[in-house]
């Protein structure tokens, strides 16, 4: 780590929403494409574990549905025509 040495240096952080210390269930918005159509998914989340919805709830898209949403893409055949 010797880039860190001098506590003078000022260091340039580049953000990026593919951080891991970023937590994209906070985002206004999540943008996917699956089976070639682009989607836009409004979120919304409040801290404290209230949710961010008028009913108490939050509405964020977790990546575990992300995940299932790639998979049926690429293993159409277990959905389609069901």
């Amino acid at each position: 780590m010797d880039d860190f040495k001098n506590p003078n240096d000022k260091q340039l952080v580049l953000f990026s929403y593919s951080s891991p210390f970023y937590d994209a269930l906070q985002y206004p918005e999540r943008f996917f494409t699956f089976f070639g159509n682009d989607i836009t998914i409004s979120q919304g989340w409040k801290s404290g574990g209230k949710g961010g919805t008028s009913i108490g709830f939050g509405a964020s898209v977790y990546n575990c549905s992300i995940i299932i949403c790639f998979f049926l893409e690429k293993h159409s055949h277990l959905v389609c025509g069901s």
